[in-house]
């Protein structure tokens, strides 16, 4: 299931990082002399955003792989016990013959 976009981890590191950097590019607009430092810090701080959102994108995918898993082994369980005549929260469940 999406997440919807304002929810998004990703999105708001991006967001963030986009305020972030307007900010110190219009810094270097009003103070010149620190134009060069200010570029190396908008330099530093995109790669590590971006390995942020790699790394949220990567726990998102992670966790809905578990999510699909656990749903498959639920349901191959309830599928082995219902060949085996076994309904799950029956209570009084009995055996049945398999077909021949």
């Amino acid at each position: 299931m999406p997440v919807p976009l304002l929810k998004s981890r990703r999105f708001w590191t991006a967001v963030m990082d986009m305020i972030v950097s307007i900010l110190l590019y219009f810094a270097s607009t009003f103070y010149p002399a620190q134009a060069d430092m200010i570029k190396f810090l908008i330099g530093a701080i995109q790669p590590v955003a971006i390995i942020l959102i790699a790394a949220f994108a990567v726990e998102d995918v992670a966790n809905i792989s578990a999510t699909a898993t656990k749903y498959l082994a639920d349901q191959s369980t309830r599928q082995a016990q219902l060949y085996r005549g076994i309904v799950p929260g029956d209570g009084c469940s009995i055996p049945v013959a398999k077909p021949q």
